[in-house]
């Protein structure tokens, strides 16, 4: 089913996948933030565990963010070089998934971690994740660049 797609429709429909998870980050942030704005102030306040909750976003975090760059790396390295441009795509596809959702968990444990602690400072690790999800973005030269692909197999990436 894939592969009766050009090159250039799988960059889009990463691309759609992409936009999908962005806009989902951007959601959820969003009810996080609205639902702190209309609680009740918080009578029980418990900074012992408002902090555990920040160190353990904050670590997910970071450890979401490694495994997002490092697992997607080992998936393209299981191919061979040699083959078709189509089976490239369709890695790179799934290695893209794979690094775009890990970094989606980033945000939405940063996002619930505000929502438990009201602590502003988790909006932060959001903008920040949100960062590394823009620098990370699917685009034809990352693809080309990622993927080692010729001159011509970039030019592929062009056709619709």
């Amino acid at each position: 089913m894939i592969s009766e797609t050009s090159p250039a429709q799988q960059l889009k429909q990463l691309a759609v996948i992409y936009s999908a998870l962005f806009l989902g980050i951007l959601v959820i942030a969003g009810v996080a933030a609205l639902l702190v704005s209309q609680s009740i102030p918080n009578i029980e306040e418990n900074p012992a565990r408002d902090q555990l909750v920040l160190f353990i976003a904050i670590g997910m975090a970071i450890l979401l963010i490694f495994m997002a760059h490092a697992i997607p790396q080992a998936m393209l390295k299981k191919f061979a070089p040699d083959v078709n441009l189509i089976q490239k795509l369709e890695a790179y596809r799934k290695a893209n998934i794979v690094k775009l959702a890990l970094i989606e968990g980033a945000a939405i444990i940063a996002s619930t971690a505000f929502v438990v602690t009201k602590n502003t400072n988790m909006l932060l690790l959001v903008a920040i994740v949100v960062l590394f999800l823009i620098l990370n973005r699917p685009t034809k030269f990352k693809t080309a660049s990622d993927l080692q692909l010729s001159a011509e197999e970039t030019d592929q990436l062009s056709r619709g």
